[in-house]
């Protein structure tokens, strides 16, 4: 695989989630190029970056920038991008398939180093048969990493399998990461009580599976906080507690602003 296309589709689908650099603005729109798709050229009108009137486009696109777009429409190889509509859950979203697909395809090129063949054998041997069975690679790469034999149906290089194995276990070691985010919240009409309430609320309408936790930082700035190895999922659920929080605020006739989106906290 001597080009740089992460998946089977040498083009990317109507509405897929894709990962873009911005190579040039100009009078007729932005120009990215799609970096899971060798770089193939896509086209970025001025009207799909905001929903907002955008007075100067480079306040929100620069070029050497990456971005997440969406897809809105494929003619004879012409790829048309949006941003105006994507949500942070999206965006995220897409952010892991690329982080994702970028591993499958530098994993099949180190084995194709090691072993002295092409990365394009190496894609064709052990990656194109699971495409039937699985969205993503790296989905199957998972599971394989934790002893499911995903080869079971399907006759493979099993050198290469070997090698897929030992890499797995030395890079998809599973490490835990905090997801933190931070809110104000005011209420004067039902003070402390409705802000504790509209807290709880939230807080337990999280889901099982994402321990999350919500303490004041420095009032009235409240810290929305968890770990888990689910980072994606773990943004999204965040992100839900912040909505459920903003509705049960209001509603008690209190103020909410959002002050840091869910993010990854990095470590110093």
């Amino acid at each position: 695989m001597s080009d740089s296309h992460y998946y089977k589709n040498h083009l990317p689908v109507l509405n897929e989630f894709v990962m873009a650099k911005i190579a040039s603005i100009s009078d007729i729109g932005v120009m990215c190029i799609l970096l899971e798709y060798n770089n193939l050229e896509a086209l970025l009108s001025f009207s799909e970056i905001s929903r907002k009137n955008v007075r100067c486009v480079y306040n929100l696109v620069r070029v050497g920038q990456k971005h997440v777009f969406q897809v809105i429409n494929i003619s004879n190889n012409n790829v048309d991008l949006s941003k105006k509509f994507l949500d942070q859950d999206e965006i995220s979203m897409g952010k892991e398939k690329y982080k994702n697909g970028k591993a499958v395809y530098n994993i099949c090129k180190y084995i194709g180093e090691l072993k002295g063949v092409t990365q394009q054998e190496v894609y064709d041997s052990i990656v194109l048969p699971l495409c039937g069975d699985y969205e993503y690679p790296y989905d199957a790469f998972k599971l394989l990493a934790s002893g499911t034999n995903i080869y079971e149906n399907h006759d493979v290089n099993q050198e290469y399998v070997q090698s897929l194995v030992t890499i797995l276990k030395q890079r998809m070691a599973v490490h835990p990461v905090k997801i933190v985010a931070l809110v104000d919240v005011t209420c004067f009409t039902g003070g402390i009580t409705a802000i504790k309430n509209a807290l709880l609320t939230a807080q337990t309408s999280a889901p099982k599976d994402f321990d999350i936790k919500i303490h004041l930082h420095a009032s009235p700035t409240f810290i929305i906080h968890t770990i888990t190895i689910d980072e994606v999922n773990g943004i999204i659920a965040i992100n839900n507690v912040i909505e459920r929080i903003k509705e049960e605020i209001i509603k008690s006739d209190g103020e909410f602003k959002l002050k840091e989106e869910a993010h990854v906290l990095v470590q110093q």
